[in-house]
């Protein structure tokens, strides 16, 4: 069976079958190299690699990933915060299989982590790939919220997701995943962490259940509006917070703690919007509350 003329026949047989194959005119040259008859004429890996055909930024891509915990974090970095610029060039299962979860295991590094969450939610966003988030993304993703600090660039991507991730995920998830990340954000003294909870608040507040608005997020929120440090642009918003979300406190909450609140705003702060802010909250109370509301309005202007 290993005769010189069996062998030729099997060479010619395979080289028929192959001029047969409908290649890509780049794939044709490389594997015209490759299959020579002649050992001689066929080019060495080294060789093979440095052909254009190589070059392609799909194959350079598939490889870079393949040895992701290898490289250096800083390549690392800079392959994640810019694959949303060529993640169409591929097709759905190669990222869904190949790209997505070697993102997500990225999490799972804290220097990789604000990189990660970019090409991450690019891929689940593009409607054209339509991912399953809740089953390939999700998973991995909760690991973030057992850290005992997730970056802050991390933390701020994540809370700019709010709606995108209520859209995706059950409320009994967000309450008890997000729900910590969100009290983190309020307790941190940072500005543009707590900002972006405030812009997503009416979203936030579906997703949670009345027990937790009531005994995490709406004291925050009063302990924030109150704190001589806070920027007039964040007491505003908590403000405006307070005029859509009172009628998910019950009434001695309402009484002991809004109003009260309301009243020492009123009598420490007099800039002109927390002042606006105020009479806002008073008005929309008063239309379920008793008529002393109304007194403390009409106070509260003259």
């Amino acid at each position: 069976m290993n005769s010189v003329d069996c062998y030729k026949r099997s060479i010619d047989l395979l080289e028929n079958k192959i001029n047969k194959l409908n290649f890509e005119n780049e794939d044709n040259e490389i594997i015209s190299l490759l299959t020579k008859k002649s050992h001689e004429g066929r080019p060495s890996i080294r060789e093979c690699q440095e052909q254009q055909w190589f070059n392609d930024p799909k194959l350079k891509a598939m490889k870079f990933v393949d040895s992701f915990e290898l490289n250096d974090q800083s390549k690392n970095i800079e392959f994640l915060t810019k694959f949303h610029n060529i993640m169409k060039i591929f097709e759905r299962k190669l990222i869904e299989k190949k790209f997505l979860p070697a993102f997500v295991n990225a999490l799972k590094t804290e220097p990789l982590i604000a990189a990660a969450l970019l090409p991450i939610f690019s891929i689940a966003e593009e409607t054209t790939f339509k991912i399953d988030f809740e089953g390939a993304v999700w998973p991995g993703f909760k690991e973030l919220f057992t850290l005992k600090q997730i970056p802050a660039a991390g933390l701020y991507f994540i809370l700019s997701k709010i709606q995108f991730l209520a859209e995706k995920i059950t409320n009994t998830e967000f309450n008890s995943n997000l729900l910590n990340i969100i009290c983190k954000a309020l307790d941190s003294n940072v500005a543009k962490l707590q900002t972006v909870v405030l812009d997503n608040i009416s979203i936030i507040v579906k997703k949670i259940d009345s027990l937790s608005f009531k005994t995490q997020l709406f004291p925050r929120l009063v302990n924030i509006v109150l704190k001589t440090t806070s920027t007039t642009s964040l007491k505003v918003l908590i403000l405006k917070s307070f005029s859509t979300v009172f009628n998910l406190l019950d009434q001695t909450i309402l009484n002991d703690t809004l109003l009260s609140t309301l009243e020492k705003i009123r009598k420490t702060d007099n800039a002109g919007e927390i002042s606006m802010g105020v009479v806002t909250v008073y008005e929309q109370i008063a239309k379920v509350v008793n008529i002393e509301v109304f007194n403390q309005i009409k106070f509260y202007r003259v």
